[in-house]
């Protein structure tokens, strides 16, 4: 067992076991001493390095005798060292001991017995007569003062003595033996030190300030010595070797050289040690420094002052030393690495000169600890933001711009296939923007030309005017809209039931509960106006007028207000006598023309583009009326009074009528003339609640109305099915107006205006499915095809779509298939027909149905025209594939046939035209050589799935061949050998079957499109380990056509319902559209219903 010595800090263990015990041993012959402590090394390895050195130790194989004094072992049980190094230093120890000739001598202090007692080795030598250094007394003290004095040939003065022994004992009463024993050693070696002086004197005691101040004055002496930097790098250097021990009280501590070799203050740092090593302050080692006294830390007041300054730092890297002990002894575990406040204590700690006090294991922890924390934020970043992807996706349909500013919180919170998906899913269709008013009845106005908007605040009573920047250039055009001014010019004791905006939108009609109409110019100046005017705002930089009808007595509600189609007639009406109309101009200018009689309460008035007026009112009559004789109807329903009608609606060419009724009916007419009405019968069921608006487009192919029951329903009028699904909103919908632009805005009691895109329900030509859609390779045209049409469309510089152009079909009475294909250059469309017959046509030219292709017999179930243009290949449902070559002109000669069965459902020939390859029922791929097309070679059959390979499609410049298949499954293989592909990867995930697939131009993207309703998007960049990209829906029963344009910046689809889809798949591009188009952002409400865990920060 060891020898144990153990004492009090302070009681002279070191020197008991240094100037004692070590002393005499080297004056003992063939005895071999080493005196170690850990505080050799910042961390205590150095210990376990030198017990197992034999090198330190001597030759093992000698006989002598050896005594290791291992001091201060109580170090060995701080944080800094770890239970490895521990248990390495006490197996060190035992094997030492069992050379037979060894023996271990340890100092330690007795506060550390309990811990000790926890080693074998070390309770076997603390009940094995451990020798127990006690308190000193006075004869001891004594002969520690005269004694070593006397050695050096130095005299003690009788006084000296006695004043000595005095402050020892008054200092080992107060502050105990762990100050007074280390500072009589401090004084005795500053009087020793006088020159040319034989005899220690009192006097000199009192010059070096006694024992209670000899060391801190010493101290400062040193550091008034130095320079400004020199006393910098003095504060920097001391605050570095000090921490708090486990009771948080000072205690020194070891660092390294190298940590002051560098930087700044290097020169600096070597003038500092030099200075205080001098005066025994510190104690430097080949490549270490401590505190030479731990006295120091309280007898040095600026010390003091340092350490008060550094305690939070200080106490901030006992509790990381601590836990990365914990977290070495738990070999590492992940549950014991830093978190929270700490965590963030020590990212402060380690970007502050602080961090030297943290050794080389203890950064380890806190990187560790770092990465942990921010592999643990991303991954709550990203459940979070797959969760708000979820709701952006459920607002979509509802409320499509708070849906796109979730998505992009989204998106900005993590980007991961969930948050990409609904950043691109909520660019198809772009949202129409929504603008934020007060709650209550809102109305709503949008002049013709769809430059202005115009809806009410019920809160404060003003009017917020919305405007575009440029005119709108087309049916589809994304020119938003954005705040232009507000307007007030109503009475504060009034409502604003009604608005209206003349055609140009420069006037603007105001109708308000307190039976007034006010008329604004929106365009005129303040400064232009040369008379008075009944009400002139100076906040609003226009011009308003009171409309006064002095003919009217009853002075009711102003419910309705309707310009003619060229702004110089204003309708007004209400809870009062009959329609006041008026002649209007800008000014604003306005005079009342007559009063026509109308029955009761008027509700609604429209206007028609040539010659009628429609009223409806509250006793359940619509009628209509001719502008220049509107005095008598000249057709009209009865009177219904259960059941008023609320609204009305006149299309521009005055053929359609449409009524609303506060039962929740909708009622439609057709107009052949002024006299001649026929009702149209609706199979739609009754809203729930009151109708409070209609309207029609102004091409009357849709119609809609708004309820109190928060719906917007649709009607094709065409067929006058409705279109589903119904806009929803939050409460009571007001008002819905059509805009140009192919938009719909409507109104709420949410105090909202909502635009809405109408590209998904507007059709062009029909409600038949579309079954194709092709880009040409310029990106300036693409061609689609249902079963009752084909229709080109440009492709615009934003990627919108132009109004589309229907081809002529096909004659002799052939139906088309909706299987077609454009040319790569963009100049023919290829289209199938049931009968198994193809046209191919040019484009510009519409005179004709184009000339027949006739080598197939059934369906054409797909066409496609080669890379190059120069073949075309096509397959039916009767089992055969039929080849045709393209001469220069552009014609068609029939070249090889190939035949399957059960049939070829799709066709692809790869980039080189050499392959083409038939995916079929059958579930398999057949792939032909063609190098000749007129004699097809069939290479191989590839078995591409579980189910129906319904489609197929070659990368842009490998001989990679991707099947679609019925098992939901999209498989790769690689052709370059044709007689044998490999299977390169098997893609997973869809939810449908995979009817259509297509690589971009560059291949690292692949489409495919899905019965589902959605698209799914690869990235193909490394093809043997392709990921999910997005997946994007529709909207529709399913996309059975999908296409990239030519630089993969959108993403085309196409299906039922005659919809074309584009999405934007660049996540910037994405982002700065949604960001223009969304309009005012999510509201801190919103926000903390929708977002609670993240503080409020708006995309927009």
């Amino acid at each position: 067992a060891p020898l144990m010595v153990i004492g009090a800090s302070g009681s002279g263990k070191t020197s008991l076991l240094r100037a004692g015990l070590q002393a005499r041993l080297l004056e003992q012959p063939n005895v071999s001493v080493r005196y170690i402590t850990p505080s050799t090394s910042p961390d205590g390895t150095i210990s376990y390095r030198l017990l197992t050195d034999s090198s330190e130790l001597g030759d093992s194989t000698d006989d002598s005798p050896t005594v290791i004094i291992f001091d201060q072992f109580e170090e060995m049980f701080a944080p800094t060292v770890s239970e490895d190094d521990l248990a390495a230093t006490i197996e060190s120890l035992d094997s030492l001991q069992d050379r037979g000739q060894t023996t271990v001598v340890i100092g330690m202090r007795a506060d550390f017995f309990h811990r000790a007692a926890t080693i074998p080795t070390l309770l076997r030598g603390l009940q094995t007569d451990p020798i127990v250094v006690g308190p000193m007394t006075t004869d001891e003290a004594t002969d520690c003062i005269v004694l070593p004095a006397k050695h050096a040939g130095l005299v003690v003065a009788p006084a000296l003595l006695v004043l000595l022994i005095d402050e020892f004992a008054r200092h080992d009463a107060t502050r105990g033996s762990a100050e007074a024993l280390p500072l009589l050693s401090y004084v005795l070696y500053l009087l020793a030190e006088a020159p040319d002086e034989a005899e220690l004197t009192r006097t000199r005691f009192h010059e070096i300030g006694g024992l209670g101040h000899a060391l801190g004055r010493s101290a400062d002496d040193a550091y008034n010595a130095l320079t400004e930097t020199e006393r910098e790098a003095c504060k920097a250097l001391f605050s570095n070797l000090v921490e708090l021990g486990t009771d948080s009280l000072p205690t020194r501590r070891t660092a390294l050289l190298s940590q002051f070799s560098d930087g700044r203050l290097a020169l600096e740092f070597d003038t500092v040690l030099a200075e205080f090593s001098s005066r025994r302050l510190l104690a430097v080692d080949v490549d270490t420094v401590t505190i030479s006294h731990e006295t120091l830390l309280t007898a040095w007041p600026l010390f003091g002052e340092w350490i008060n300054d550094a305690r939070d730092s200080l106490m901030i890297v006992r509790r990381i030393k601590a836990a990365a002990s914990v977290w070495r002894e738990a070999d590492c575990d992940p549950q014991t690495l830093l978190r929270g406040t700490l965590l963030e204590a020590a990212d402060a700690l380690l970007s502050s000169k602080a961090r030297n006090r943290l050794d080389d294991d203890d950064q380890l922890f806190v990187n560790e600890s770092f990465s942990a924390d921010t592999q643990r934020s991303i991954r709550d970043a990203e459940i979070l933001a797959r969760q708000l992807s979820m709701q952006a996706t459920m607002l979509h349909d509802t409320d499509p711009s708070l849906g796109a500013q979730i998505a992009l919180v989204a998106h900005t919170t993590a980007s991961t296939v969930e948050t990409r998906s609904a950043l691109l899913n909520a660019t198809s269709p772009l949202p129409g923007s929504r603008f934020l008013g007060g709650p209550g009845t809102t109305a709503l106005a949008v002049s013709r030309n769809g430059q202005r908007v115009a809806f009410s605040n019920s809160v404060n009573g003003t009017i917020a005017i919305l405007e575009r920047t440029q005119p709108i250039a087309h049916e589809n055009s994304e020119q938003p809209l954005s705040h232009s001014r507000v307007v007030n010019c109503t009475a504060s004791d009034s409502d604003i039931l009604d608005l209206a905006l003349s055609p140009d939108g420069r006037l603007l009609a105001v109708g308000g509960s307190d039976g007034t109409v006010t008329l604004v110019d929106l365009d005129a100046r303040i400064s232009a106006v040369n008379e008075p005017f009944d009400h002139l705002d100076q906040d609003i930089g226009c011009v308003s007028i009171l409309l006064k009808d002095e003919e009217s007595t009853s002075g009711g509600a102003v419910m309705s207000v309707t310009f003619d189609s060229t702004g110089t007639q204003l309708f007004t009406g209400g809870a009062m006598d009959g329609v006041s109309h008026w002649e209007v101009g800008p000014g604003p200018t306005g005079r009342l023309v007559q009063l026509i009689p109308a029955p009761g309460t008027t509700m609604s008035i429209a206007v028609g583009n040539d010659q009628l007026m429609a009223i409806s009112a509250m006793d359940g009559s619509v009628d209509l009326r001719l502008i220049n004789d509107p005095t008598v109807p000249t057709w009209s329903t009865p009177a219904s009074n259960d059941s008023p009608a609320s609204a009305v609606a006149l299309s521009a060419d005055e053929s359609m009528l449409v009524g609303g009724f506060r039962n929740g009916t909708i009622r439609v007419w057709r107009v052949h003339s002024p006299t001649d009405v026929e009702e149209v019968e609706l199979s739609s069921a009754p809203f729930a609640s009151w109708v409070n608006s209609v309207a029609i487009a102004s091409d009357a192919s849709l119609v809609a109305a708004a309820s109190s029951d928060g719906n917007v329903r649709l009607w094709n009028t065409s067929t006058w099915h409705e279109i589903r699904p119904d806009l929803n909103h939050p409460t009571i919908v007001d008002s819905v107006e059509f805009a140009p632009g192919n938009k719909l805005l409507t109104t709420a009691e949410d105090g909202v205006a909502r635009t809405w895109a109408l590209s998904h329900i507007a059709a062009n030509y029909s409600n038949h499915t579309i079954w194709s859609l092709t880009i040409d390779e310029s990106g300036k045209r693409l061609a689609t095809s249902s079963r009752n049409a084909s229709v080109a469309y440009s492709i615009l510089a934003n990627g919108h779509l132009s109004d589309g152009v229907e081809l002529p079909g096909p004659d002799d009475g052939l139906i088309l298939s909706g299987a077609s294909c454009i040319s790569p250059d963009g100049s023919m469309l290829v289209a199938g027909t049931r009968q198994g017959v193809l046209t191919l046509r040019r484009i510009a030219d519409r005179s004709g149905p184009g000339e027949r292709l006739e080598a197939l017999t059934g369906l054409i179930e797909f066409v496609k025209f080669s890379p190059d243009g120069t073949l075309i290949g096509a397959v039916d449902d009767a089992g055969k594939a039929q080849l045709w070559t393209l001469d220069q002109s552009g014609r068609a000669t029939a070249a090889g046939t190939m035949s399957l069965d059960p049939p070829a459902l799709g066709i692809a020939f790869s980039s080189d035209r050499s392959l083409v390859a038939l995916s079929s029922e059958s579930r398999k791929v057949h792939l032909y050589d063609i190098g000749d097309p007129s004699v097809p070679e069939l290479m191989s059959v590839i078995d591409a799935g579980d189910s129906f390979a319904i489609s197929a499609a070659f990368h842009p410049s490998m001989p990679i061949l991707a099947a679609g298949n019925a098992d939901r499954s999209v498989t790769l293989w690689d052709c370059g050998d044709p007689a044998d592909p490999k299977l390169v990867q098997r893609l997973r995930g869809p939810g449908g079957h995979v009817m259509t697939l297509t690589f971009n131009s560059a291949g690292d993207r692949l489409a495919a499109g899905l019965t589902d309703g959605r698209a799914w998007i690869w990235n193909t960049c490394n093809l043997e380990s392709a990921t999910i990209h997005a997946s994007v829906a529709s909207g529709t029963g399913g996309v059975y056509a999908v296409a990239f344009d030519p630089d993969g910046r959108h993403l085309f689809a196409a299906g039922p319902h005659h919809q074309i889809d584009r999405w934007v798949l660049d996540e910037n591009a994405a982002r700065s559209a949604l960001e223009a188009a969304v309009g005012d952002p999510i509201t801190p409400e919103e926000w903390a219903a929708l977002i609670p865990t993240l503080p409020y920060a708006p995309p927009v």
